[in-house]
């Protein structure tokens, strides 16, 4: 936390607000922060934090940030159609940093304590400038700073800074209700994106296309996880020019092209653009247009189409494909095998409905048994033909492969390098924001403030950080390199990230 003499309390950061705009048409309404004023006549919703850097042990800390509690008077500003501007104070430079108004009220009280994040430097030189300045951040979309004594000015231009997004209707609110039948574009979109309200024709939809309820239940999910996370909310600017939904088709196709739904895709196998598919399927057989084609998407594949495996009565795996056993074999032939490598192979070959029902404890009871891989009978001699031959290629790989470890390159051109790519891993993760880090969705455990629990039938390999957090650090180099670009690109840290030979 910032020194005791920079923090304020709500009561002066509201003061100190309203004494930057006592010369202009400000009106105080009521409240203490949040609390509501009148700009010119027309009703804002105000809400001021503290800025603080986000982790006080780094030397250049330079990574700053508020914390969006839930708090039960957030409830009547996502009902009301009336601006919010959320704003951090930074007292010693006297300027303000704020956020997309509209991306800010998305996520009022929509689940547990939500970092925005702002610069220090960007902070100290808005302060030297005296001009409002807008900075694109990797995770956070845009900021802007400006100087305390142009709060006014922000406030009546705002829309020139996020005009993406003109209308905005909190989730979940009554208002949304009252649009469901409007015709404007944007009150079309707010209606579309209603999974709440559609969600059981969406399912009874999906259940009549034959898809199986696993199928179902995975791309309910995938959809609630684009809305939820306000992904759809976001790029509502691609439909602002439809007037039906027979126009969605070439917005949605640029929707699913975006990167960050790429990415994300990936996590799910798929189900996320599949699921958004069926979606506007669903909408537009609902009102009458036609169907979307079938190539909308790529072309993408149905997990329900995939090839059968063998499963038990619960869905669970009982044997390995034969392609991922050749995958997965080599993995075997050492003393404590990287089962969390293995579980990302895994997952990445079989589709989600299958994932979906596998735990840790699955994978591994399955990977334990790898040898015992069901095979029909004629094929037993040649099987074990093939048993031996990878077990030697094993070995060979393991005596002739070079050993290998991390190379990081820092902006200022420091190198940091060491025989054990464990130690850089974990020396780049202690060191650059933790928090920070425990924020970002690997996929898979890498990061926490409490110990991770051990697999029932190993241990997991973790390693205590000097400022408390745990981080596991049985992976390969490959995947502690790719953590590391992932944590690079989140955080701006500009690494350059290198595999080598040790020395």
């Amino acid at each position: 936390m910032p020194e005791g003499s920079n923090i304020m309390s709500a009561s002066d950061l509201m003061l100190t607000f309203l004494s930057h705009t006592s010369a202009n048409d400000v009106k105080y309404i009521g409240g203490l922060n949040p609390f509501t004023i009148k700009v010119d006549g027309e009703e804002v919703f105000i809400y001021i934090k503290n800025l603080s850097p986000a982790q006080l042990s780094n030397n250049n800390p330079d990574i700053w940030r508020i914390q969006l509690p839930m708090r039960d008077d957030f409830e009547k500003i996502k009902e009301s159609s009336s601006p919010f501007i959320l704003l951090g104070y930074d007292k010693d430079n006297d300027v303000y940093t704020t956020w997309n108004p509209y991306w800010c009220k998305q996520r009022l009280n929509v689940g547990k304590s939500v970092s925005l994040y702002s610069r220090l430097s960007l902070q100290q030189r808005v302060h030297e400038n005296d001009k409002i300045e807008q900075l694109p951040l990797n995770n956070d979309g845009d900021v802007v700073c400006l100087p305390g004594n142009k709060i006014y000015e922000y406030i009546k231009n705002f829309k020139t800074y996020y005009p993406d997004e003109t209308l905005f209707v909190a989730r979940n609110s009554s208002i949304q209700a009252k649009l469901r039948e409007a015709k404007t574009p944007n009150e079309l979109y707010t209606a579309f994106i209603d999974i709440n309200a559609n969600a059981d024709g969406y399912q009874k939809f999906l259940e009549s296309t034959g898809r199986t309820k696993s199928t179902v239940g995975n791309y309910l999910n995938a959809l609630k996880y684009v809305v939820q996370n306000g992904i759809l909310e976001k790029y509502r600017h691609f439909f602002t020019n439809c007037s039906n939904y027979g126009q969605y088709i070439a917005p949605m196709k640029a929707l699913v092209s975006t990167d960050e739904i790429k990415v994300k895709d990936e996590s799910w196998h798929g189900a996320i653009r599949a699921a958004l598919n069926r979606y506007l399927e669903y909408w537009q057989g609902k009102v009458g247009t036609e169907p979307v084609q079938a190539t909308l998407f790529d072309n993408i594949e149905e997990p329900s189409a995939q090839k059968l495996f063998e499963q038990d009565d619960f869905g669970k795996l009982i044997a390995v494909d034969e392609t991922l056993y050749n995958q997965l074999q080599p993995f075997t032939k050492i003393d404590y095998p990287d089962y969390e490598e293995m579980v990302k192979i895994a997952e990445a070959f079989y589709p989600l409905e299958v994932t979906a029902k596998m735990t840790p404890v699955d994978w591994i009871k399955l990977f334990e048994n790898l040898k015992k891989v069901k095979k029909s009978k004629d094929k037993k001699a040649k099987s074990s033909k093939r048993d031996d031959n990878i077990s030697m290629k094993a070995k060979d790989d393991k005596t002739t492969r070079k050993a290998t470890t991390l190379r990081i390159t820092l902006p200022d051109g420091t190198v940091i390098y060491n025989r054990s790519a464990t130690k850089t891993y974990k020396d780049i993760i202690e060191n650059n924001y933790p928090d920070l880090i425990e924020e970002i969705d690997f996929g898979y455990p890498v990061i926490a403030k409490e110990r991770m629990p051990d697999f029932k039938t190993t241990k997991r390999s973790q390693e205590q950080l000097y400022n408390g957090y745990w981080l596991s650090t049985n992976f390969s180099t490959e995947t502690k390199a790719e953590i590391l670009k992932r944590v690079s690109e989140e955080l701006g840290l500009e690494l350059v990230i290198s595999i080598v030979n040790k020395e």
